[in-house]
């Protein structure tokens, strides 16, 4: 997917500082399979000015109709408070534009802006209830929210899909569990010794596999918000196989 950079870059440094932007840009589209096309760089005094970067990035998508992936930083890179950045974000799924913040952690930006302003109990109920809902609106539709888990990418549109070396992994390690009576130890251990690696491309530990072995994603289900959803993509194991592990 054609992919676009925006970032907020402080006056201070400026140069190195846009020099690392765009290479952590272009590491980002090239581990997961993007072609950057451009970076829009603003600091907080030429963002509030009709010739500013965004407004250049906002002009190109409305005229040219590009339907961009758009990475930033994190949501407070496209407004100064939730207001702006909902509105902001609204404009860009208007036009069809997809927006992730490079952050593995919370990429989705709506669960970033609530994570930011949210939790730390400065946005008003109003608004709380607001960003809460877009988020379930996408959760709702299948729309994967927050980390990706081993096993699995998440595809332009938002939605997970195996990864082709990773599910062989998943698979080996429930098939291990239950059928060669492997203990967790043991299989963590199985797995730095063939020095497989966690998403986060760590050593594995006790606690990482035995959230895997729980986790109801790899049977195609999803939770979140107290809903349990079913079939929202493609399970890398069998139901009765979880089932078992339980």
């Amino acid at each position: 997917m054609q992919s676009v950079g925006y970032f907020l870059v402080s006056n201070s440094n400026k140069k190195q500082i846009k020099s690392q932007i765009k290479s952590d840009f272009e590491e980002y589209c090239e581990l997961n399979g993007h072609t950057p096309i451009h970076i829009y760089t603003d600091n907080n005094s030429t963002r509030l000015t009709m010739f500013s970067e965004f407004e250049r990035l906002k002009h190109d998508i409305k005229v040219n109709n590009n339907k961009y992936l758009i990475l930033i930083n994190n949501s407070s890179d496209l407004g100064r408070d939730i207001i702006e950045i909902v509105r902001h974000l609204l404009w860009f799924d208007f036009y069809q534009c997809k927006v992730l913040c490079m952050n593995e952690v919370t990429p989705d930006p709506y669960q970033d802006t609530v994570n930011r302003y949210i939790s730390n109990n400065i946005l008003d109920n109003n608004w709380s209830s607001f960003v809460t809902s877009k988020m379930k609106d996408k959760f709702l539709t299948g729309k994967w929210l927050g980390r990706v888990p081993y096993g699995y990418d998440i595809n332009d549109l938002g939605y997970l899909t195996p990864n082709p070396t990773e599910k062989k992994v998943v698979g080996n390690i429930f098939d291990y569990y239950i059928n060669k009576n492997y203990g967790i130890r043991k299989i963590t251990a199985f797995l730095n010794q063939k020095k497989y690696k966690t998403k986060k491309n760590n050593l594995w530990s006790i606690s990482t596999l035995y959230d895997l072995l729980k986790n109801p994603v790899y049977i195609g289900t999803v939770k979140r918000f107290g809903v349990s959803i079913p079939n929202s993509h493609n399970p890398i194991i069998k139901n009765t196989v979880f089932l078992d592990v339980q």
